[in-house]
C-alpha cells in the first residue's frame, strides 16, 4: 500500500535525519539552560549526553527521532556539542542498543510534552485525516499534512508505512462519505444519464463529457451559441438544479472531482466503479452548469467588447480624416479671424476684404463644399457600432433568452428595456414599444434616440435603443463581478471589511520605524532611496512575523487556560503595531546569546499573565 505513494528508496529517506538549513540549525539545536540541565545530569558520559541532546533537538525539529542518532547532521552535531563542551566524535561511541534509545526518546517526550502515537491519537488523526481528504485528494499532500499534525498536536510519527496507511484509509472513507453525501441526487434515472456522458454522440462526433469539457477559443458569435447550446442541455438534465451543498463548503471537493472529470477519458470513467465514477460526473456537471453560465456571460462581454472597440478605432480613424479634409477650412478660419480681430481695419471694409482681395469667394464656396454634418456628443462612436448591428443579432437574442438577470433599483429601467426586447426577439417585432424606457441611456447617446424619433425611422431608433440596452447591460455585469465575489466569498469579505485598518496601521508601523527621518525617505540618489526602502521592508515584515508569531503563543497559553477567544475577532486583529518595540539606543544582538535563551519549543518564554494581559 505505501509503494503506491512512495518508493522503497523514498520511504527510507522519510526514516533518516534530512539536510538541515541554517534556520532549523540555530531554531532547533540550540539548548536553553534546561535542556542543559535535562542532558548533563551527573553520571552521564559524554557520548550519552551528546545522544540525548540530538534525540531532544531531533523530536521537535521532525516530529520523530531516526533509530540511527548517530547520523545526525554533523553540523548539527558540532553545534550541540560546542554547547555541551564535548567532541563531536563521542556521538560515534553512543549506544546502538534499541532499547537505549528507546528510553531517551521516552525521557525526552516526556521532558517536552509529547506523546506516543497510541489508540487515541491514531483516532483523532484519522478524523483529522478524514476532514483534510474531504478537500484534497493528493496522497503526498495528505501525508505532509498528517506530519503538520502530529507535531502541532505534540504526537511521536509513527513509521511513514503506518502514515501512509492511514492516509489510504481516509481517502477511501473521503469517496465513500463523498457517494453517501450524494446518494440522494442518485436516482436511476440520474445514474443513467451521467453513463450516457460517456458515450460518444453521434451528431456531435465525441461523447458529451468531452464536448462539454472543450471550451471556446475565442469570443465569437459562433462560441457564444456553442456555449448556449451546452446551457440547455445542462439545464435540461437539471445541472442546474443539482445540490451539492453537502460536499465541503470549501467547495474544494468539488471542484476536486469536476476537474477530475475533465482529466479522465470516458474509458478511464467508465472502469472505474460507480461508487467513484457517479460522484465525478454529477459533480463535474453540476460545475459545468455553473462554468458554462459563466462562459456565456464573459463570451457575450468580450464579444460585445470587442465590437465596440473596433467601432472606436474606426470613430477614431474617420475624426483623423475629417481633419485632415478640414485643413483648408481650418486654414480659412485662421484668415477670417486675423482680418475680424484686427482693430486697424474698419467695421464696414471686414465684409469687402473678407469677399474680395483677402479671400475671395472662390475660397468661401469651397469651404462651403466641404462642410460635414455636426458631430454627436461622442463623435460618432454609437454610430460606427450601429455596422455591427447584424453581426451582434446573431448571439444576443439567444444570450438574453437563456439568461435571466435581476438588479437593484437603479437597474430597473434597464430591466424592463431588457424584458422588452427579449419579448420583440421573441415575437419578430421591428418596432420598439412607445413606452420603452430610455432613462438608463447615457447622455452622449441620447441624441442618436432623439434624432431617430424626429426623423420617424422606427429602424433605426430600434437599431440605437438596442445597443444601448445591450451596452447598458454588459457595464452592469462588469459592475457586478465585484459584488458577486464580495458576496459569494467569506474571505474576500472579511479580508475587505479589515484591509483599510489593517493598511493604515501597516504604514503607522512603517512611519514609526523610520522615525530617525520623520517618516520619509531622504536619500539623494535613487539606489540609495531604493536600499532604505528596501531596509524598511525587511524590518517591518520582521517586527509584523515576529508579533504574529507570539500573538499566536500568547492566545494558545490564554485557552489553555480556559479563556475563550473567538477566531473571527481574532481575524480582525492586526500584529502591525510598535508598542512592543524599542526604538531608541545603540542595539547590538548577540545571536548565539539571544538563541540560549529560547525556550524547548524554541520560543521565548511568556511574560506572566498579570503583566502581559
Amino acid at each position: 500500500m505505501a509503494t503506491r505513494v512512495f518508493a522503497d528508496e523514498e520511504l527510507q529517506r522519510l526514516r533518516e535525519f534530512p539536510e538541515i538549513s541554517r534556520e532549523e540549525l540555530f531554531r532547533y539545536f540550540t539548548l536553553s539552560p534546561a535542556d542543559l540541565a535535562f542532558v548533563a545530569p551527573q553520571g552521564r558520559g559524554a557520548n550519552v549526553r551528546l545522544g540525548l541532546a540530538v534525540i531532544l533537538c531531533s523530536l521537535p525539529w521532525l516530529g520523530f527521532v531516526p533509530d540511527k542518532v548517530a547520523t545526525a547532521p554533523p553540523v548539527a552535531v558540532a553545534r550541540l556539542a560546542e554547547q555541551l563542551n564535548v567532541d563531536a566524535a563521542q556521538l560515534r561511541s553512543y549506544s546502538h542498543r534499541p532499547q537505549t534509545r528507546s528510553e531517551h526518546v521516552r525521557l525526552v517526550a516526556q521532558y517536552l510534552g509529547w506523546r506516543p502515537a497510541g489508540a487515541v491519537e491514531l483516532k483523532e488523526l484519522d478524523e483529522f485525516l478524514l476532514a483534510r481528504a474531504m478537500e484534497h485528494d493528493s496522497p503526498t499532500l495528505l501525508f505532509r499534512l498528517a506530519c503538520e499534525y502530529l507535531i502541532s498536536a505534540r504526537v511521536i510519527r509513527p513509521d511513514p508505512v503506518t502514515l501512509v496507511e492511514r492516509v489510504a484509509h481516509a481517502r477511501n472513507q473521503a469517496q465513500a462519505e463523498t457517494y453517501d453525501r450524494l446518494a440522494h441526487e442518485l436516482t436511476p434515472q440520474r445514474c443513467q444519464e451521467l453513463d450516457a456522458l460517456l458515450v460518444v454522440d453521434p451528431s456531435l462526433g465525441m461523447s458529451r463529457l468531452t464536448w462539454l469539457s472543450t471550451g471556446p477559443v475565442e469570443a465569437s458569435a459562433a462560441a457564444v451559441k456553442a456555449e448556449i447550446d451546452k446551457l440547455g442541455f445542462l439545464r435540461g438534465l437539471g445541472a442546474d438544479t443539482l445540490d451539492i451543498s453537502v460536499l465541503p463548503a470549501e467547495r474544494r471537493r468539488r471542484r476536486f472531482l469536476a476537474t477530475m472529470g475533465r482529466r479522465l477519458t470516458g474509458q478511464a470513467l467508465e472502469r472505474r466503479d460507480p461508487q467513484r465514477r457517479y460522484p465525478i460526473l454529477l459533480t463535474l456537471l453540476a460545475q459545468s452548469a455553473t462554468d458554462v453560465l459563466d462562459e456565456v456571460v464573459q463570451l457575450f462581454d468580450q464579444a460585445i467588447s470587442a465590437k465596440f472597440s473596433t467601432a472606436e478605432r474606426r470613430m477614431r480613424d474617420e475624426l483623423a480624416e475629417r481633419g485632415k479634409s478640414g485643413e483648408d477650412r481650418q486654414a480659412l478660419l485662421d484668415d477670417l479671424l486675423s482680418i475680424i480681430t484686427d482693430l486697424q481695419i474698419a467695421d464696414e471694409e471686414i465684409g469687402g476684404l473678407i469677399r474680395g482681395e483677402k479671400i475671395g469667394w472662390e475660397r468661401l464656396r469651397a469651404a462651403i463644399a466641404q462642410a460635414k454634418p455636426r458631430l454627436p456628443r461622442d463623435h460618432g462612436h454609437l454610430a460606427a457600432l450601429a455596422a455591427s448591428y447584424s453581426y451582434l443579432r446573431q448571439f444576443t437574442p439567444a444570450v438574453l433568452s437563456s439568461v435571466r438577470f435581476a438588479g437593484g433599483t437603479a437597474a430597473t429601467e434597464l430591466l424592463i428595456a431588457l424584458n422588452m426586447l427579449r419579448e420583440l426577439n421573441a415575437t419578430g417585432g421591428r418596432k420598439v414599444f412607445d413606452d420603452a424606457p430610455t432613462g438608463f441611456v447615457p447622455t452622449k447617446w441620447c441624441g442618436y434616440l432623439d434624432e431617430a424619433r424626429k426623423s420617424g425611422s422606427a429602424t433605426a431608433y430600434r437599431h440605437y435603443w438596442e445597443l444601448c440596452v445591450l451596452l447598458g447591460l454588459r457595464d452592469g455585469l462588469r459592475r457586478t463581478i465585484y459584488a458577486v465575489k464580495y458576496l459569494s466569498d467569506p474571505d474576500y469579505r472579511r479580508k475587505i471589511s479589515r484591509q483599510l485598518n489593517k493598511g493604515e496601521s501597516l504604514h503607522a508601523l512603517r512611519r514609526d520605524l523610520l522615525y530617525a527621518h520623520e517618516g520619509m525617505i531622504r536619500a539623494r540618489h535613487l539606489e540609495s532611496q531604493t536600499e532604505q526602502a528596501w531596509c524598511l521592508t525587511l524590518a517591518t515584515n520582521a517586527v509584523i512575523a515576529w508579533t504574529a508569531e507570539y500573538y499566536g503563543l500568547a492566545v494558545e497559553q490564554m485557552r489553555r487556560e480556559g479563556r475563550r477567544i473567538d477566531d473571527e475577532v481574532l481575524a480582525h486583529v492586526s500584529p502591525a503595531h510598535s508598542e512592543n518595540i524599542n526604538f531608541f539606543g545603540a542595539i547590538e544582538v548577540d545571536i548565539d546569546a539571544e538563541l540560549a535563551q529560547l525556550g524547548p519549543t524554541g520560543y521565548r518564554p511568556l511574560r506572566i499573565r498579570d503583566t502581559l494581559f
